[in-house]
């Protein structure tokens, strides 16, 4: 009897970590689109975009998108040489340089591309919407976390789907 006992133990131990991360938020990719459907829901609702806008702001980030992404997989390939590579070889410390300067390169760029984006997106919008950004962005540096972010986003699909 206690061996059945510490057995179902076990196995309710085991299936816990399963069953507290939730079968679609441990697992779930979320795809580009439905990326870019949430961001520019979300700025319909929070900026009250007219149609006008939110298809030009949804051109924007598809565009836009596209260098991310490319950005983003070289900057994964340059991650995993690093990981990959060995302290012990006699030109580790050039190596780690060399990747430092192009992870630095990349960074920049992505960096200029989110800056470009965000003036085209303001560009599109009236006075009283980019008074609405000015607020939220103040409101958004007070204690939010990126774990926050990721529940909302994870809320909004599953009220959408």
């Amino acid at each position: 009897m206690p061996i059945q006992k510490t057995i179902v133990a076990l196995i309710f131990l085991c299936l816990s970590g399963y069953v507290m991360a939730g079968k679609y938020e441990k697992f779930e990719q979320l795809s580009k689109k439905d990326f870019l459907d949430y961001k520019t829901e979300k700025m319909t609702r929070s900026l009250e975009l007219n149609d006008t806008q939110k298809i030009k702001i949804e051109a924007i980030l598809e565009s836009s998108s596209i260098q991310i992404e490319e950005n983003k997989s070289e900057l994964m390939k340059i991650r995993k040489q690093f990981m990959e590579m060995e302290p012990s070889d006699i030109d580790y410390k050039e190596k780690v340089q060399e990747l430092s300067g192009e992870i630095g390169g990349l960074i920049s760029d992505q960096l200029v591309l989110r800056g470009s984006i965000k003036r085209e997106i303001y560009d599109v919008l009236e006075d009283d919407q980019k008074e609405k950004i000015k607020n939220r962005d103040m409101r958004n540096n007070q204690h939010k976390t990126k774990r926050s972010a990721r529940e909302r986003m994870r809320q909004f699909f599953r009220k959408n789907n």
